[in-house]
């Protein structure tokens, strides 16, 4: 908002984010959305969000994930408990503060591994679906046309929809 970086990737468009943010016509990056639970917790599949009802779920500040989740849990029937980091969201739900975690498959699973919770931790299936990211330039940005340019050409070198 405040202009201070030249750009963020991979951004999701939501309509909070229009207000301050241009973003580039076609997405660079694909998330899959996945919900996890504790190993302990019985088994569940995610064919129906019914399943959160009355449950806390955990999530990342600032990350939006898949439309239907964000609508399900704006509604009311399940609540949104927000976290700074992946360590918390999994302490929180391994020790039962949270029933379930939302979030891209591949970085909550990094982090799964990272803090050594295979054991303790399963993905739940199918994932919830995909979400698409990004490249999101400040609205109020001082950038050239020139730079953004060569910022969206390093960007789409990575191949993130791979």
């Amino acid at each position: 908002k405040s202009g201070r970086v030249d750009a963020l990737t991979p951004t999701l468009k939501t309509e909070e984010r229009l207000a301050f943010l241009d973003f580039s016509f076609d997405p660079i990056f694909r998330l899959n959305i996945a919900l996890f639970a504790s190993r302990n917790a019985a088994p569940v599949t995610t064919e129906n969000l019914s399943i959160l009802d009355g449950k806390r779920i955990g999530r990342l500040i600032g990350i939006a994930t898949e439309e239907r989740i964000d609508a399900y849990i704006k509604g009311g029937t399940a609540t949104l408990v927000k976290h700074m980091t992946f360590r918390s969201l999994l302490d929180n739900l391994t020790r039962g503060r949270v029933d379930f975690v939302v979030g891209d498959r591949v970085m909550v699973e990094h982090a799964i591994t990272e803090l050594g919770a295979e054991d303790d931790v399963v993905r739940l299936t199918p994932d919830l679906g995909q979400v698409l990211g990004y490249l999101a330039f400040a609205k109020n940005r001082k950038t050239s046309g020139e730079k953004e340019r060569k910022i969206r050409e390093c960007v789409l070198q990575l191949d993130l929809l791979e």
